[in-house]
């Protein structure tokens, strides 16, 4: 729990909030969770989102975060990201102006969904972390930064997983990526 978020690299604040990337899944014991939002539907509504050619929302979401932490974020270019729900995963603690834990908030996004989920430690709702990290994010659309994780599917459980291509997200500095990374997908035979 840092002392002061504003020298933590990657923080950004808003609605009186700061917002810390998160690699892990935060899990705060007394926190209250709000029902999952479907974001995706929410960023699609906006009129204000560029133009991506065809790409999925996933991208510019990537983009838009990494330009709102200026590059911090807890993925290097080209990275590949492990994921048992398919899912690239965008974290953030939350943190009052004292460095106090509040809560943390999480996009899971692909290309055929993005949910925001939300928890928060009473007092302060979680309604409150969810709405601020959603005007943060809607607040400057366009202002993106280059960026690029490749997600492949690791549950290796899932028939669907088994068969599924990676999928690389982000932007290139000229386009948002929507493109299928089949040298990055798992040998499920070296696991039988």
């Amino acid at each position: 729990m840092p002392d002061h978020p504003e020298s933590s690299p990657g923080a950004f604040q808003y609605g009186g909030f700061w917002f810390l990337t998160d690699r892990t899944i935060a899990q705060i014991p007394q926190a209250a969770s709000c029902p999952a939002l479907d974001f995706l539907e929410l960023a699609r509504s906006d009129s204000r989102l560029p133009d991506l050619a065809g790409a999925p929302v996933a991208s510019w979401l990537l983009a838009r975060i990494s330009s709102m932490t200026r590059g911090r974020m807890p993925y290097s270019y080209d990275q590949v990201q492990g994921s048992d729900g398919n899912d690239l995963y965008l974290g953030f603690t939350c943190h009052g102006n004292d460095g106090t834990l509040i809560g943390c908030v999480a996009f899971l996004a692909c290309a055929d969904h993005i949910r925001l989920h939300a928890s928060a430690v009473p007092p302060v709702p979680p309604e409150r972390l969810r709405d601020a990290i959603i005007k943060a994010v809607l607040s400057s659309p366009q202002k993106v930064a280059r960026s690029r994780v490749t997600v492949t599917w690791t549950d290796g459980t899932d028939d669907h997983a088994k068969h599924s291509i990676p999928r690389a997200y982000g932007f290139d500095g000229d386009r948002y990526l929507d493109e299928l990374e089949p040298q990055h997908a798992i040998d499920w035979s070296e696991y039988d």
